[in-house]
């Protein structure tokens, strides 16, 4: 198990270094998680007599996850979880020599230096149910990409876990059912001791019995898989499998010595029946001088679970957040409200003295672009200046966006082609897919200020349609070559 869980970490870090950062890409830095599964989830042990049955359990949980860039990201949380198993004994001719004895032991007589044979026999079968319950504290390494498909708005992503749980036990007990048959033998005169109930000797029946254990804390290793469904920029639905590998014992005073599944009591009833997974079992043979033959039942308990998990997520505060963006002045629509030709003089004369020649000029251009854009908005304004290499939208070409969404929304009638464009850098196959990045980067945004997606269509012309041709490496003249532009569909 642990070979696997570290090949599996192994994996996402070979991915992690090979993936591509989308940071243009809306995605949420912090993200709050509420979920649950359930499936196998039991504790794990080879009986040495006896047979061992898997148990079912569930768990569920809060937790946080920050998100160092697209792809990759690292979750804590706490979570409660329940695990079981099952333990039968329907056989005991494995135990001692020709016997259906359970166990057999010396045992003192009671202020006396002598000691007899105290035997236990099963009358019928042995039954034990253990559970357990912990409140685990995950630490987990995250890694998402995008799910394929034609519709990228949405950013489904398939989502890639592993990491470790620190398990806290809160809870621990064993029910026994069982019915067996007590009796003793003088060491010495080899008289034998049946049927008296008032000293230890006798048939005792256990139905269900609860009895507490103590654990140790738990520490697995956990991987997970599964895909997260975006319905939008905040809220999802993650939906995938896991599984969680103890990685040490969690048997907690585990006897150094003899450990006894039914203890004598002189004065009746046995004290108590121990759980298995803390108990020997054995037999003494009168040809080894008396020696005691002991073997555990359980040597070592682990936890195992594996099933479906199921988590709200909610998302808040992006890649593309405003805080992070330059400030710039709000832009007001013209067509907002009417505007007079005395408004526009006060906006464009001096603070003293009439309107100049230049001035008139200016206004009258002025008036002219604002009569035109009442008849067709404008929405073919590019978004210039990407980073060399990159799809994230450059923060001084917000406002740019931000305008054109204010349009949209006013005439719900039009719809856009998005088209991206790089450099001249790479070759046509690579910057093909960056153009078409750089394009689906401002649709997600434009989608996020309320435009519907099915009004934007996204294609790319990588290198091919350059604004200005021969750059070689120039910075400058390649800025514009860099740029995102709009063809405005009816």
């Amino acid at each position: 198990m642990k070979k696997i869980f570290l090949t599996i970490l192994a994996t996402f870090s070979i991915l992690g270094a090979l993936a591509q950062t989308e940071a243009g890409k809306q995605q949420n830095r912090h993200e709050i998680w509420l979920g649950g599964g359930g499936g196998i989830s039991s504790l794990q042990y080879s009986p040495s007599i006896g047979d061992h049955n898997t148990g079912y359990g569930y768990l569920g949980g809060l937790g946080y996850t920050y998100y160092i860039n697209y792809n990759w990201g690292i979750s804590i949380g706490g979570e409660y979880q329940y695990l079981q198993a099952r333990y039968n004994l329907s056989n005991t001719s494995d135990v001692g020599p020709g016997s259906d004895v359970l166990d057999s032991y010396l045992v003192p007589f009671p202020n006396s230096g002598e000691v007899f044979l105290f035997n236990v026999s099963p009358r019928s079968r042995l039954r034990e149910r253990q559970e357990v319950a912990y409140i685990n504290i995950p630490l987990i390494a995250r890694y998402q990409i995008d799910l394929p498909g034609k519709n990228r708005v949405k950013n489904h992503k398939l989502s890639f876990g592993a990491g470790l749980k620190t398990g806290i036990p809160i809870k621990g007990s064993y029910y026994t059912s069982s019915s067996f048959e007590t009796t003793g033998i003088d060491w010495v005169t080899r008289d034998e001791y049946t049927n008296m109930p008032n000293h230890g000797f006798g048939t005792y029946t256990y139905e269900k019995t609860k009895f507490d254990w103590k654990q140790k804390i738990n520490f697995a290793g956990t991987i997970e898989a599964g895909v997260k469904w975006q319905f939008n920029p905040k809220w999802g639905l993650y939906t995938g499998l896991f599984a969680d590998f103890g990685l040490n014992d969690i048997v907690k005073d585990r006897p150094t010595s003899d450990n006894y599944y039914v203890q004598y009591n002189p004065t009746g009833k046995p004290y108590a029946i121990n759980t298995i997974v803390k108990s020997d079992y054995g037999w003494t043979d009168g040809t080894n001088g008396g020696q005691e033959i002991r073997r555990s039942i359980v040597d070592k308990v682990h936890t195992f679970s594996a099933g479906i998990k199921i988590a709200a997520t909610f998302g808040f505060k992006p890649f593309d957040k405003k805080e992070k963006v330059k400030t710039v002045a709000p832009y007001e629509d013209p067509w907002d409200k009417p505007v007079t030709g005395k408004q526009m003089r006060e906006l464009l004369k001096e603070q003293t003295g009439d309107l100049t020649e230049a001035q008139k000029e200016e206004f009258e251009k002025l008036k002219q672009f604002l009569s035109d854009e009442l008849k067709q908005p404008d929405l073919s304004a590019p978004v210039y200046c990407f980073d060399f290499d990159r799809d994230n939208i450059p923060a001084d070409m917000r406002a740019v966006l931000d305008h054109k969404a204010e349009l949209l929304k006013k005439y719900p009638s039009l719809s856009l082609t998005i088209e991206g464009h790089t450099d001249s850098a790479g070759s046509d196959k690579y910057n093909y897919g960056l153009g078409l990045r750089r394009a689906d980067a401002v649709k997600y945004y434009l989608v996020s200020k309320g435009i519907s997606g099915s009004r934007l269509t996204v294609t790319s012309k990588g290198r091919k349609e350059p604004i200005i041709k021969n750059t070689q490496g120039n910075e400058k003249a390649n800025c514009p070559n860099r740029r995102v532009e709009f063809i405005l569909k009816k």
